[in-house]
């Protein structure tokens, strides 16, 4: 589905695979895009969409997400530790057109958690 300019397309969750622990609580970020401007993801002060600095394998900078010029939603993976769409990994700096109930993980399992 195609989106208009501002229109919001979407919730984001944010969660961690430790349930129960600090990193563990979810909350719930709204998405809303503005003439199709991108969203950063990531641990930098910069960003849109802030993650927590206590997730080592989260890069500064680690997605972005947005719409392309006909209003179609897409996630691009500017890490170095990867992304994934539903369990499939993207390809760094290539945009990956997103659908209705898409999953975006920055771990490829619980085990990839590193202490």
């Amino acid at each position: 589905a195609a989106y208009p300019p501002g229109a919001h397309w979407g919730i984001l969750e944010l969660s961690h695979p430790d349930a129960g622990t600090a990193l563990g609580q979810q909350q719930l970020v709204r998405v809303v895009l503005h003439d199709n401007r991108e969203l950063m993801a990531g641990r930098a002060s910069r960003s849109d969409i802030r993650l927590s600095k206590a997730l080592p394998w989260v890069s500064n900078l680690h997605f972005v997400i947005g719409c392309d010029d006909k209003g179609r939603p897409y996630v691009r993976d500017n890490s170095l530790n990867g992304t994934w769409r539903n369990g499939e990994p993207l390809v760094r700096e290539v945009p990956c057109r997103l659908s209705d109930g898409d999953q975006i993980q920055l771990l490829s399992s619980v085990d990839d958690v590193r202490p």
